[in-house]
């Protein structure tokens, strides 16, 4: 299925996933980056084409013919980024299995995380929007 490359499929209901999302556009420089809710129509599709669990939890990168999930898909979104945000990938000198197990957890407990720090889902700007597929 073709699609526009990077693609980051979100909970679109998670204060922490849709924070994530701000935290890219605000440092995606060259506005690489396109999004889509993990319950949009697109998005099941590119699940089911990609072999993916439609009933995933977890941040998924599609990004070079790759689908790439939970600690996998947030070290390549900050290799995307590039500057700064790409030193960040020293954390994967941890085994991906250790990775996976702290991600896992994160998510887990997202909900608490999002209530504690007050975290909403915001509606993108007309500008934002239209990296934003349905």
């Amino acid at each position: 299925m073709n699609h526009p490359e990077p693609l980051l499929l979100y909970d679109g209901d998670c204060g922490v996933c849709s924070a994530a999302v701000q935290f890219v556009l605000r440092h995606d420089r060259h506005e690489r980056f396109r999004f889509a809710a993990l319950g949009s129509p697109i998005a099941r599709k590119l699940l089911e084409a990609y072999g993916v669990s439609p009933k995933l939890d977890s941040l998924v990168l599609l990004d070079r013919g790759q689908a790439l999930v939970r600690s996998t898909a947030m070290f390549g979104v900050l290799r995307r980024l590039g500057g700064v945000w790409h030193l960040l990938r020293v954390g994967q000198v941890v085994p991906p299995r250790w990775a996976d197990a702290g991600y896992d957890w994160f998510a887990r407990h997202r909900g608490r995380i999002s209530a504690r720090l007050g975290l909403s889902c915001p509606v993108p700007t007309p500008e934002q929007r239209a990296r934003f597929l349905d």
